[in-house]
Formats: structure tokens, C-alpha cells, sequence
């Protein structure tokens, strides 16, 4: 096991800072907006950048039934949307992604991607990226895990599954002498609720595991992530947007771009605290 996960030029574990990474992954509109999220992302000081590899006609394949919705929290009360509507907006060419992974390189971003399908697993695997990250959906997606694992590029994994499913994608990295692991505590939501962060299932996998422990938050404004910080995690991820009162999924919960310098400064001031 590694109790420290190099990502890049980055040590993920204890004893090293909190890294901290912002997900435009739900928020963006288009191509340009991604990279002015990124150039943002950057200017805040955070490590890395966070995306969900859509290619073109991915969602089309994800979603057999085009009628399921999701539901979410706005400024103006609950929302429903399509889910294959929420998935269209992030598809961008092999093309497009690769300008963004090396516009992160060139901003000095680690560059981390949630792929959904082994060639998309196959195209990222030679476009520079930094990490892996096994979203909710897929930690019982032995295939794909055999396959991102097989690169040997770190993997974080999202822990708000069955423990079985946690523990099963744990020993198929293993088993494939990739032991560049991050486990994740993801609460459910969007927003989470305060009362459904769990913040000790922080201290639960932490006790159970020796890899690097990471939180992602689904709450509004970045109280959990100090908190969270206190509890010695090891990697922040946050989502971010342009404008939160936009009326899709995530938007509402994300802190504004404006927002990203305090919340790093923030951050880091609590690390160095507890560290």
C-alpha cells in the first residue's frame, strides 16, 4: 500500500499539503468556457483541475432511456432535469479535450478525468493526464477499473458505494501493481445536505485503509472542506461555476469563480493548522 500517491509533480498523503482540485465538470458551457475555468482555476492557486471525459455521442450510449431526471436545488426552490441533457453539455472532441489537457499543463494544473468507456480509458492514457477518478456509477465497473489500472496512472476512487464495491476496485488496482490509490468520501446531493455530509466516514476509511483519504463536497460554500480538512484529508475537490444561479445540475452548490482564491487561501491556512 502507499500511504503517499505522487500525482504529477504533486505528493498526495500525509505529512505533505492538502491538494486541491476544482471540478468545472457539470458547469461548463462550452469549450471556452471550460478553458477560461481552468486559466481561473490557476490564478486561485488550487493544484489541479477536475473534468468528466464526455466524447461525442457518449451520453447517447450512457443513457438507453432518455426520459430519466435528476433532481436539484436552485436559488428559486427544486428542479428536475434530464439527465442525457445534463451529460450532452459536456461532450467535446478528442480534439478539444486534448487543448485543455495541455493548456492545464501549461498553467501549471495537474489535469484529472472521470472516462466512462475503455477507448476513451485508451485515449487519455497517452494525452498526459495526471489521475484517474472512478466515478459513483462505475466503482462496480470491474472493467473499466482492470482498465485504468492496467495504465498504471494514480486512480482515485469514489467511496459512497457499498464497501464491497470500495473494496473490490481496491484489489483490482492491487492486483495490477498499481498501488497509486486515493479513496474519496463523496456525500450524495445537490446539494448535500449538512445533515448527509458524514464527515466520520472520513475517520471510518482512514482506520481502514492506509492510501491517502480525499473529500469531495456536494454542499454549499466550503464550511465542510475546513472541517474536512481538520480530519487530515489529504485532497480536496470541489465543484465551481461561472454563475450559481444558472438552473442546472450542480450549479447552485459550486462556489463562483470568484470565490476560488479565498477559498484556497482558506484552505491551506487550516491544512497548515492541523498538519
Amino acid at each position: 500500500m502507499n500511504s503517499n500517491v505522487k500525482i504529477g509533480n504533486k505528493v498526495v498523503g500525509k505529512g505533505n499539503p492538502c491538494l486541491i482540485s476544482f471540478e468545472p465538470s457539470a458547469t461548463y458551457a462550452d469549450f471556452d468556457e471550460a478553458k477560461r475555468m481552468i486559466e481561473l482555476t490557476a490564478l486561485s492557486g488550487a493544484d489541479a483541475i477536475k473534468f468528466q471525459t464526455f466524447l461525442p455521442n457518449d451520453s447517447d450510449r450512457i443513457m438507453g432511456d432518455k426520459s430519466i431526471t435528476i433532481d436539484f436545488t436552485t436559488e428559486n426552490g427544486k428542479k428536475q432535469e434530464l439527465v442525457y441533457d445534463a451529460l450532452k453539455r459536456r461532450e467535446l472532441s478528442k480534439d478539444d479535450w486534448k487543448k485543455l489537457i495541455i493548456f492545464s499543463k501549461q498553467q501549471n494544473l495537474l489535469f484529472i478525468t472521470a472516462p466512462y468507456f475503455p477507448e476513451t480509458i485508451d485515449f487519455l492514457s497517452t494525452s498526459d493526464i495526471d489521475a484517474f477518478k472512478v466515478s459513483k456509477g462505475d466503482i462496480n465497473n470491474v472493467l473499466l477499473i482492470d482498465k485504468m489500472a492496467k495504465t498504471g496512472i494514480p486512480i482515485i476512487l469514489d467511496a459512497r458505494e457499498k464497501l464491497d464495491d470500495i473494496e473490490r476496485a481496491v484489489s483490482i488496482c492491487e492486483e495490477n501493481n498499481n498501488q497509486n490509490i486515493i479513496i474519496m468520501h463523496c456525500p450524495s446531493g445537490y446539494p448535500s445536505k449538512n445533515s448527509g455530509v458524514h464527515l466520520n466516514a472520513i475517520k471510518f476509511l482512514q482506520d481502514k485503509y492506509q492510501y491517502p483519504i480525499a473529500f469531495a463536497d456536494h454542499s454549499r460554500g466550503g464550511i465542510m472542506n475546513y472541517a474536512a480538512v481538520a480530519l487530515n484529508v489529504t485532497m480536496l475537490e470541489k465543484t465551481i461555476t461561472t454563475n450559481t444561479k444558472l438552473e442546472h445540475v450542480e450549479h447552485f452548490m459550486s462556489l463562483e469563480t470568484s470565490e476560488l482564491k479565498e477559498f484556497v487561501q482558506k484552505s491551506s491556512k487550516f491544512d497548515s493548522w492541523w498538519r
